[in-house]
Parts: structure tokens; sequence; C-alpha cells
């Protein structure tokens, strides 16, 4: 299964709003028993002047939460850079990270280097 993203706009976080898709998401890790592997990302993604709330589930979050992100509306995608600005780990444990690579990383893989 791939990364999996989840984009509040404005409007949306005012009605649904990000805390409730993080604290599912947390209790599906729970439920998983801690799944290794199993991490929710978060980057502010900006666009303008205006900064959209941005989950990033790792594949084993994405197929925990699979029925939650279909009511979320999440698209695959790849996941966030580890130097991201703004990038944090909001559910998991802190060997998610290893997930992320450094921008530089990606940059060189996907040139072959």
């Amino acid at each position: 299964m791939p990364w999996k993203k989840v984009t509040f706009s404005p409007k949306v976080t005012e009605r649904v709003g990000p805390h409730n898709l993080k604290t599912l998401a947390a209790m599906r890790y729970s439920a998983s028993g801690r799944a290794k592997g199993f991490a929710v990302f978060y980057v502010p993604v900006a666009e303008g002047e205006i900064a959209y709330p941005t989950f990033y589930f790792s594949p084993v979050a994405a197929r925990e939460c699979d029925l939650l992100l279909r009511t979320f509306n999440s698209v695959r995608c790849s996941p966030p850079a580890r130097d991201s600005i703004g990038v944090s780990l909001r559910v998991g444990s802190e060997k998610s990270w290893d997930l992320l690579k450094k921008t530089s990383e990606s940059r060189s893989q996907r040139s072959g280097m």
C-alpha cells in the first residue's frame, strides 16, 4: 500500500478539524498493537499566505486507517521529506522518522546517483 495524505482546507478545518483525524489515527495505532511502521506525519503545506494542515500516512498507517482515510478523501502521495519545514510526527514511535529521507537524499535517488 502506498503513502496517503489528507489535506484540510480552511472550510473543512472549521467543520471537522485535523484534531479529529489525529485522534482517530492514534486510536487505530493503539488498536493495531502499535504496529511497526505505523506513522502519521504533519506538514503545514503553504499556498501563498495560507498553510493547509496536511497529514501523511505511512503505508502501514494507511492500511490500518483505510476506512478513516476514505472518509477524509485521502490521496496517494510520496512521503514528506524529513527536512520539510514544519514536519512533525503526530502518531507513531520515534523510530518512524527513519521512514523519511532528507530532500537531498530523495533527489539523488530519483536521479540514480
